[in-house]
């Protein structure tokens, strides 16, 4: 008869559907096809919240789902939320989070219950847990559930920088194309603005460093004094694209006063390196330094000046003089051409 085949199909839909064998799995009560006449069947989103009622109020055993089963509960679920006003909500979405039915971008399923989640657009290539990344599907369910989006500077600054100092070179240059790619985002961002201050990431002769050990180059003093030392940014860094951002995360564009004394120790050593060559030429450029120096500290003085500051200072011999051309210098005398060196 028609209603034997009815019930027969019922049966089977029951037996095989991976909705139905899913909710099993999971400990939910089916109602057996037999009594469909007497209970009328719920609309797809009360049914829903029945079955997460159940479903969190369940002391069963849970059996592991399939794919196929984990995939169509899913979606089951997510259907019924995009029915205008019968969206999931409070209890129906703390029951939802504990099952494992949410799929990640390396094809496993996990609860939302055993960690932070997130999801990212597909465009976004990023080496990041691979149980915590799920896949980008029915976001409107995942916003319910608390689930975060990330984007790509979002997902950099989470899975990448941390562990900068581990990646690869090839990995770290990829790395650093993509701060300079993505600067402009990045620098609205103060958390990651501040992580980037303090992880070393510039490549100098092999070694990593952060912007604030570096000098910046077009400085015209600072590159004079130290022109010689590996202190400035190096290829690609030394760009002026990469010198904006740098500046941006403490390249040492100003000379505060910890800079200047180092300026004058430089200068100083400078001297004493040039008296050993007997240079003319290396004492000249030196002693420019010398006098440039000298002119930064009066045209600055305000802003440098502390005890700390004037004590250090004055220990440092890096002060150029002219002195009288009557006294018997012996040959060889850093005073070279009648100019004193810094004293």
């Amino acid at each position: 008869t028609v209603d034997s085949n009815v019930q027969h199909a019922h049966e089977r839909l029951v037996r095989v559907h991976p909705v139905f064998t899913a909710l099993r799995r999971l400990g939910c009560k089916i109602m057996h096809p037999d009594f469909s006449h007497v209970v009328p069947r719920p609309e797809t989103g009360a049914m829903a919240r029945q079955c997460l009622s159940a479903l969190g109020s369940s002391g069963a055993q849970r059996e592991p789902l399939s794919q196929r089963e984990s995939q169509a509960i899913f979606h089951f679920f997510a259907d019924s939320h995009r029915v205008a006003g019968q969206a999931l909500e409070g209890p129906d979405l703390a029951a939802l989070k504990k099952l494992p039915i949410f799929e990640t971008r390396v094809g496993s399923f996990v609860s939302l219950s055993e960690g932070e989640c997130f999801v990212c657009p597909t465009s976004v290539t990023v080496d990041a847990p691979s149980e915590q990344l799920l896949l980008h599907q029915e976001p409107a369910l995942y916003r319910a559930l608390g689930v975060t989006e990330l984007d790509d500077t979002a997902m950099f600054e989470r899975f990448v920088l941390p562990r900068f100092a581990s990646l690869s070179l090839p990995q770290q240059t990829q790395a650093c194309a993509q701060i300079k790619r993505n600067w402009g985002v990045i620098k609205e961002r103060p958390s990651l603005v501040d992580s980037l201050k303090t992880t070393p990431f510039v490549c100098m002769h092999g070694n990593l460093l952060r912007a604030d050990q570096l000098l910046d180059p077009q400085n015209k003093l600072l590159s004079s004094i130290f022109g010689g030392d590996p202190m400035f940014p190096t290829a690609p860094f030394a760009s002026d694209e990469w010198l904006v951002i740098l500046r941006h995360l403490g390249l040492q564009s100003n000379i505060d006063a910890d800079l200047f004394l180092l300026c004058a120790r430089r200068v100083h050593r400078s001297f004493a390196a040039a008296r050993t060559s007997g240079s003319p030429a290396l004492t000249n450029e030196t002693l420019e330094n010398a006098g440039a120096l000298v002119k930064h500290l009066i045209a600055c003085f305000s802003a440098l000046q502390s005890s700390v500051f004037c004590g250090a200072v004055a220990d440092i011999a890096f002060v150029p003089v002219e002195m009288p051309v009557s006294l018997d210098l012996p040959e060889g005398s850093p005073l070279w051409n009648a100019s004193a060196s810094p004293r």
